[in-house]
């Protein structure tokens, strides 16, 4: 296993990143898909043993089966509590790239967005708000762009003054591994690059946005693994 969802049944159950499955119920499992498939036919409340190969030795576990949540609380479990993978993309409106890995040390929210979605662009001028007040105390911004042509995004930030990051993922590649489908989605990242909170669509204020960033513009330590969000609500308009 390369990832857990935080506070998910399988990490409850006591599995870890690196664990090995080589059975389920006691049925050898040879292949990852063999695994997925076990797990898959799975009833909703049931209890299964599952056996891991981790350094130590063997070790069978119990994992009871819960709903699957649905998106945007999927993608949370998936992404909140763990670092965000690094990525490389060119930016747009400045020559050279933008390194994710480069600005560790640094708060950053990365927005998934694209020229051409409406609610987008009600957020673009609250990051750049925020990108003026705190980028001298250690504030990021990334804005993630999924347009297809160059062209209506250059005139996009044109027409915004955009003052951040802008990086073109044309084929959606980071968003894809993140598990992200709807835009506008902003992602709260702490200095050590752990993603801390995820938000989908665009119901929130710059009050809300100041507040969460200034509280984690005073982190100066890693932070514990806990529940709930930074930033409360959940936007429901957006695009696909």
């Amino acid at each position: 296993m390369n990832r857990l969802a935080y506070r998910g049944p399988a990490e409850r159950a006591g599995l870890r990143v690196g664990d090995v499955i080589t059975a389920l119920d006691g049925r050898p499992v040879g292949a990852p898909k063999l695994a997925r498939r076990g797990v898959i036919a799975w009833i909703r409340g049931s209890t299964h043993r599952v056996t891991v190969r981790r350094p130590g030795g063997a070790q069978t576990l119990a994992v009871r089966v819960t709903r699957r949540p649905k998106a945007p609380g999927y993608v949370r479990l998936f992404l909140t509590h763990a670092p965000l993978p690094d990525f490389t993309l060119p930016r747009v409106g400045a020559p050279g790239s933008v390194t994710f890995s480069k600005l560790r040390g640094k708060v950053v929210l990365v927005l998934f967005w694209a020229s051409w979605c409406a609610v987008c662009k009600t957020v673009l001028p609250l990051l750049a708000r925020l990108h003026r007040r705190y980028a001298a105390a250690g504030l990021a911004v990334v804005a993630v762009s999924r347009d297809a042509r160059l062209a209506p995004l250059q005139g996009a930030i044109a027409q915004q003054r955009l003052p951040f990051y802008v990086a073109h993922d044309r084929k959606n590649g980071v968003g894809k591994k993140n598990r992200i489908k709807i835009i506008p989605s902003l992602l709260f990242v702490d200095r050590y690059s752990v993603v801390r909170d995820y938000v989908q669509g665009a119901a929130y204020t710059y009050a809300q946005l100041r507040r969460t960033v200034r509280r984690m513009l005073r982190q100066r330590r890693p932070l514990a693994h806990r529940a709930g969000g930074l930033l409360v609500g959940e936007g429901a308009a957006g695009c696909v």
